[in-house]
């Protein structure tokens, strides 16, 4: 049923978690591509300059754990975005639908203090929601530079003949620079994948709603035909039209049977 449902919610669902699901679809290829991606360019590296690639492959390897974190940590706080967004879509669909009442009430200043209220709980988790994200581009951006410094500093200290020619050192850049797209598409995929699962268990539990509420209908175990349906009964009746004294507006009717007015 509806019961606990506002229209914010629906509003929602449909303008935002649909979005969200979507985003996820469109970019899950990657889930496969980025991995596949990075491994090629790995196993090029290691032609190249050797074993001393793989520290750079560490550390990329390992600030994925931190996109991670970063990642739940903006769906919790979009959990709460979302909660407030759909109290502040509610106050304005009441205020909307009630407008008459509103206009004659001089209301008027009263949702619009309420919807600034709101608003503004909501705008203050957007924008720690936006500077945790900003910090999931700052680590897509930063890691690569970060591995290809260590890279080319552990190349150059292991051995004194390991000498960075201008061939080698652009290609080693450009390598570098191509693990930015899988990388940054993985960890945005990864952001979005965590989004996208709460999005789809707030569609879920909307789809998965009873669409009648139990206590409003009738579950007896009695059959329909057993059932009299009878919504009038008639015997014997006598009816009159107008004036019982004028004989010409008289009329009447009598119903020796049962007579059944269905409905």
């Amino acid at each position: 049923g509806r019961q606990g449902l506002t229209s914010g919610n629906v509003t929602n669902l449909v303008a935002t978690d649909t979005q969200k699901l979507f985003e996820v679809m469109h970019d899950g290829h990657m889930a496969w591509s980025a991995p596949l991606a990075i491994m090629i360019v790995i196993i090029l590296l290691l032609v190249i300059i050797g074993p001393t690639c793989l520290v750079g492959a560490f550390i990329l390897v390992g600030l994925v754990p931190l996109s991670k974190k970063v990642a739940y940590a903006v769906v919790k706080i979009r959990r709460r975005r979302v909660a407030v967004a759909d109290e502040r879509i509610e106050i304005i669909t009441a205020m909307l639908q009630g407008i008459k009442v509103t206009k004659l009430n001089n209301y008027e200043d009263k949702f619009e203090a309420r919807v600034a209220e709101t608003r503004q709980r909501e705008m203050k988790l957007v924008r720690r929601e936006q500077a945790v994200w900003g910090l999931t581009l700052v680590i897509r951006v930063f890691t690569p530079v970060l591995a290809s410094a260590a890279t080319f500093a552990t190349y150059v200290l292991v051995s004194e003949s390991h000498i960075l020619t201008a061939s080698v050192t652009f290609t080693i850049l450009m390598l570098f620079n191509m693990l930015k797209f899988p990388i940054n598409q993985a960890g945005q995929l990864l952001s979005k994948a965590a989004l996208g699962i709460q999005a789809m268990q707030r569609i879920s539990q909307f789809m998965d709603r009873d669409e009648q509420d139990p206590d409003t209908v009738d579950v007896s175990s009695d059959s329909s035909e057993d059932k009299d349906d009878t919504v009038l009964e008639v015997k014997n009746g006598t009816f009159f039209v107008g004036t019982a004294d004028s004989e010409s507006n008289e009329s009447s009717f009598t119903d020796e049977d049962k007579t059944n007015d269905g409905p």
